[in-house]
């Protein structure tokens, strides 16, 4: 049996814990600047994109201090696009006696799926990859009050996670160490660790602390006050061969043990699965956010400058041409403003058109070129004119190409994470169990797993299930094997999952609403143009498509072409004159024919009399008047006379 996930709570030699706050403080101050990066991209995706000191000039002079967010819209246009095109895990087997298992391995991977609603998490931790510049789930193991040992998946936030700033893999591969960070009271770390409640307080009362936000902040370790609080650290480290997973403050290690997950060949796995959107020459982690920083700060520059343009004036006027200057900015600031000058002095308004001319025409390039990087129009299904539904999913194939490596990178997260689930499920799954699962609205079934049977029953389960066949024939075939001497009453256990050799993978699917969508509009106009149900096209066209109720579609086609009992009495009506109608022919065929028998026995006889050879024609036998109807009918005389 596989062993079961355990906490322990051995405390680390001094040197190790030593090594353990040591990496955590390095990767604090090493990424500090990047996390600092990090807070203000998502700050412009919130709208936050001036600061206090801008906010206060504009305000001083009259502006108001807002902006036109095009981060905002075209990061919401990728989350869109990311649960347009969510996607289903599915196992594949790795040698022919997997084939089998590979639907149950399948079916335990999808339930997993649904059971931690794993698309919201995918989902937020896709927005995390955007905005922040990485995203990260932990597939853990916990278990359950069944006794049953439960997947359980979490996503620790993003501004609390640290990890090696030596790693520059893209994900994380190549780190040593990474991990996470929280802010726990002390009667909660208390009662969590009643043994290690001397290091909780020491973490608090010898550390010096510094002011506290309740977010990590660099080197602080503990609060003291009328609530105090201290942060604990939970980090995978690898040691030689071996992951581990330590939980520890600054003071002393509060729970340790070596990680317990493994692969399919028995390796120390870490099951904290991290990836990046982009890294930088320094390692430095950033998401699709930092690239439209540039051209929105130029979009915020210009349009304040070009606002404050064209509600100022600048004048130009010789010393005391007018009384008091003060008020006569005032009234240059008003539309109906009206200027008072001394006789005699030079005065004269300073034409800026042409640079308010030249700051609009740069603030809308700049517009133009921020609506062509990322999200479109066309990746957004809002081309010009009116499309159908398929010309829409060209387009935005076309306009996604740009977003394709990002994509890419979260696909290559979503598989690392369902291969985790995979592992787990092969490592832990060591009891009896059933899932429920749901292909469709109409197919609800049940799979087993670590199932206990016998070789005839399964067998027979076989060939109801997969073959089809009907009762007496599973009981002839289970003879047959009988009488070859086969055991069946030998036990068995089937969906092994430590017994499968599956390779998962990710199922790709283009946006199914939208092409159901354009095959039913398609469907619609083809019934419109006068095809009947009862065409056989129709089938073809149904059977064709992705429509998701397609067989009851041809279920009521075929119902539509059963005869009602009216047609059925109609018909037999219909067959009984058609025979009525043979019957007269044969009779009077029959008929025709005994008259000319008849007739040429007349003839025969006239023939003799007159070539002097008297007597009576022999007549032949007549023959059967089934063979006349089928006789083949003699052909014409040629024209000139001749045969035929």
């Amino acid at each position: 049996m596989a062993r079961k996930p355990k906490k322990t709570n051995a405390s680390a030699d001094p040197e190790t814990l030593n090594r353990l706050v040591d990496w955590f403080e390095e990767a604090e101050e090493a990424n500090d600047e990047a996390r600092q990066l990090a807070f203000r991209d998502i700050d412009y995706y919130d709208g936050k994109q001036l600061t206090a000191e801008e906010c206060a000039a504009l305000r001083k002079r009259g502006q108001p201090d807002t902006t036109f967010n095009f981060i905002g819209g075209k990061i919401d246009v990728m989350l869109g696009l990311e649960i347009q095109q969510r996607s289903d895990p599915r196992a594949w087997p790795r040698t022919p006696n997997d084939a089998k298992a590979a639907e149950a391995a399948t079916d335990a991977l999808r339930y997993v799926e649904r059971k931690e609603d794993l698309d919201t998490l995918f989902s937020e931790s896709y927005e995390d990859l955007a905005k922040g510049g990485f995203e990260v789930i932990e597939v853990l193991v916990r278990n359950a009050k069944s006794g049953r040992a439960e997947i359980d998946l979490k996503q620790p936030k993003f501004d609390r996670v640290f990890f090696d700033p030596h790693s520059a893999r893209r994900d994380f591969t190549d780190a040593r160490y990474m991990g996470y960070v929280l802010w726990w009271d002390r009667d909660q770390a208390e009662k969590k660790w009643p043994e290690k409640a001397e290091i909780v307080a020491g973490t608090i009362t010898e550390v010096e602390t510094g002011d506290f936000d309740d977010k990590p902040s660099h080197k602080v370790w503990a609060r003291a006050g009328d609530r105090p609080r201290l942060r604990i650290v939970t980090m995978y480290w690898l040691d030689g061969d071996q992951w581990h997973m330590t939980k520890f403050t600054r003071q002393g290690v509060l729970e340790t043990d070596a990680v317990p997950y493994t692969d399919e060949d028995g390796n120390s796995i870490n099951p904290m699965i991290m990836q990046s959107a982009y890294v930088d020459r320094e390692n430095a982690r950033y998401g699709a956010v930092r690239r439209l920083i540039g051209p929105q700060d130029e979009e915020n520059k210009r349009r304040s400058k070009l606002l404050h343009m064209i509600t100022v004036r600048q004048t130009r006027a010789e010393k005391g041409a007018v009384d008091d200057v003060a008020a006569m900015k005032t009234q240059l600031a008003r539309p109906d403003g009206h200027i008072e000058t001394n006789p005699g002095f030079q005065f004269e308004i300073i034409d800026q058109s042409a640079q308010a001319a030249g700051q609009a025409s740069l603030m809308e390039y700049s517009a133009a070129r921020m609506d062509k990087i990322g999200a479109n129009a066309s990746l957004q299904g809002k081309p010009d004119g009116t499309p159908s539904g398929r010309a829409i999913v060209l387009a935005q194939q076309g306009g996604i190409a740009e977003l394709t490596p990002l994509s890419e990178r979260h696909r290559n997260f979503k598989a690392r994470v369902y291969r985790a689930i995979w592992q787990r499920v092969r490592q832990f799954w060591s009891e009896e169990r059933w899932v429920r699962v749901t292909d469709n609205e109409d197919n609800v079934r049940f799979t087993g797993f670590n199932r206990k049977t016998t070789v005839g029953a399964e067998f027979a389960r076989e060939l109801k299930e997969e073959e089809g066949l009907p009762p007496d024939r599973i009981e002839q075939e289970l003879q047959a094997a009988r009488e070859k001497g086969e055991d069946l009453d030998a036990p068995i256990t089937v969906n092994v999952p430590a017994a499968m050799d599956m390779d998962v993978m990710i199922e790709t699917a283009p946006e199914t609403v939208t092409i159901e969508q354009e095959q039913f509009s398609e469907l619609a106009n083809v019934i419109g143009s006068g095809l009947e149900l009862a065409d056989p096209r129709m089938k073809l066209l149904i059977r064709a498509s992705q429509l998701r109720n397609k067989r009851e579609l041809l279920d009521l086609i075929d119902g539509s072409q059963a005869p009602s009992d009216v047609q059925r009495a109609a018909g037999e009506i219909e067959l009984a004159t058609l025979k009525a109608q043979l019957d007269r022919l044969i009779a009077e065929t029959e008929k025709t024919r005994a008259e000319g028998i008849k007739t040429l026995t007349e003839v025969d006889a006239m023939d003799g009399v007159i070539d002097g050879q008297a007597g009576v024609a022999e007549a032949e036998p007549e023959p059967p008047i089934q063979d006349v109807l089928e006789a083949p009918r003699i052909p014409p005389s040629s024209p000139d006379g001749g045969g035929p």
